[in-house]
């Protein structure tokens, strides 16, 4: 089987959703991944033998140019389904952002928001993280696969290598200045880092944010990791990667009681409601906080399993 992923962006969302699960898929199967930032490659005679294309979210291409005439994508995607090509779409959030987010101008567009509807209905299949999402996407296509984001162990930034340099850190996008803010607590008067530049006004120290294939080792400089959310349509569609991260690292998670990370709740995992101010975590000793890190660590390995992750993927593609 030939799989043709087509990623335009770097980030985290391609690394979880497309990299880091095709990785654990050629561990497991007789495939082949080939990847191409440019859309416009799904008709490129190097990938003409590939049975299986990925989008993430969504299909941005409206047409294509062929002698000066426009051929509209469904046209192309219709074609290339006639093929026998499997065209996939992974969505790993709702598609309308929070009114406060960096980018709503253009997310809640009604541009936009046609674009992922067409993107759906052209998809031969789609796959989604968790069944709030499904029950979203159910009105514009009924082929739908639930594969919950899964972390690969075998990968060196996932392996457990504690440094511990700081009590609470915080890995995350300049999008979440509402999240932090929910938390009603400031600790800059503790041991913490934020590894986001933008964020000085909540936290001691600042880092410097790695690529998507290093910046799991950030959770080895701290005991507990930060995961607040302002609940929102937004937010409860989002997944619970950051427990999943901290899991795999034996790091210590504390989070806001809102989905997605109620999809998941350890006893070891910190939980606050969501008008909780967070002020109570600075009252845990790094002694209580290593041990929910490695209790955590013990439950993410008997719930979460990257090959079971694989093996419906895969069957989905050969269907």
């Amino acid at each position: 089987m030939k799989i043709l992923l087509i990623t335009p962006n770097s980030g985290a969302v391609t690394y979880h959703r497309l990299i880091s699960p095709h990785i654990v898929l050629k561990d497991n199967y007789d495939v082949k991944v080939y990847h191409t930032q440019q859309e416009a490659h799904i008709i490129n005679p190097a990938f003409k033998d590939v049975d299986v294309i990925v989008f993430s979210r969504l299909i941005q291409l409206s047409h294509f140019e062929v002698k000066g005439n426009k051929i509209p994508i469904q046209a192309v995607i219709e074609g290339l389904k006639k093929e026998g090509k499997k065209i996939i779409v992974d969505v790993d959030d709702y598609w309308k952002v929070d009114d406060h987010h960096i980018a709503a101008e253009h997310f809640n567009s009604e541009l936009h928001q046609e674009v992922v509807k067409s993107t759906f209905q052209m998809a031969s299949d789609i796959i989604c993280t968790h069944k709030r999402l499904k029950k979203l996407i159910r009105p514009y296509n009924k082929r739908i696969t639930v594969i919950p984001n899964t972390i690969n162990r075998k990968e060196s930034q996932w392996k457990p290598n504690p440094k511990r340099t700081h009590t609470f850190g915080y890995i995350g996008g300049n999008t979440h200045q509402e999240d932090l803010r929910s938390i009603q607590t400031n600790f800059k008067d503790v041991n913490s880092i934020a590894y986001v530049k933008d964020y000085d006004w909540c936290f001691k120290d600042i880092g410097e944010i790695k690529n998507e294939f290093e910046y799991g080792n950030l959770l080895d400089n701290f005991y507990c990791s930060l995961a607040p959310l302002k609940p929102s349509k937004f937010t409860k569609n989002k997944s619970n990667l950051k427990v999943l991260e901290a899991a795999a690292k034996g790091c210590a998670v504390a989070v806001t009681k809102t989905p997605p990370y109620t999809d998941w709740l350890p006893d070891s995992v910190i939980t606050f409601d969501p008008d909780e101010s967070w002020e109570r975590l600075k009252s845990y000793t790094k002694k209580e906080l290593i041990e929910r890190g490695e209790a955590l660590h013990q439950e993410h390995l008997k719930e979460y399993d990257p090959n079971e992750a694989a093996r419906v993927r895969f069957e989905l593609y050969k269907k």
